[in-house]
């Protein structure tokens, strides 16, 4: 081969091939992206222990809410009923009443035409005491 000419690609091939390969590793650069690598493994660690722990508690808590919704709604129910219970008996207790105060308006309108007759009584005997106070 002529050494002016310009390389190949299989002579090129050749060249690159011979070139050697490994790469120059820091150790310090290493031993530091190690305990890097480590730190953040621990950090996860530790963000995963306090998500743990956070779902527990909203395990706990949710538990507990379910028990208060429970509570609650039973409650409500209590009171619910209880109004419907006591409309119910005031409910009966007007139509008591109204049956009551229609005897009440016959009785007042009773007394009425009775003390309108007393009335014409009253007057038809005071107009007979006149009569008689004035013949004697």
């Amino acid at each position: 081969m002529d050494n002016s000419q310009p390389p190949s690609p299989s002579t090129h091939q050749s060249d690159a091939l011979s070139v050697p390969t490994s790469i120059p590793l820091d150790m310090d650069a290493y031993k530091a992206l190690e305990n890097r690598a480590l730190e953040l493994h621990d950090s996860v660690l530790e963000s995963i222990e306090r998500l743990n722990q956070r779902l527990d508690q909203m395990h706990a808590d949710v538990g507990e809410s379910e028990l208060v919704y429970a509570s609650a709604v039973d409650r409500l129910n209590e009171d619910v009923s209880t109004c419907i219970q006591d409309t119910t008996f005031m409910i009966a207790v007007c139509d008591e009443l109204e049956k009551d105060f229609g005897q009440v308006n016959q009785l007042s309108t009773m007394v009425k035409r009775l003390d309108q007759r007393l009335n014409v009584m009253l007057d038809s005997l005071l107009h007979q005491q006149r009569a008689i106070g004035a013949k004697s």
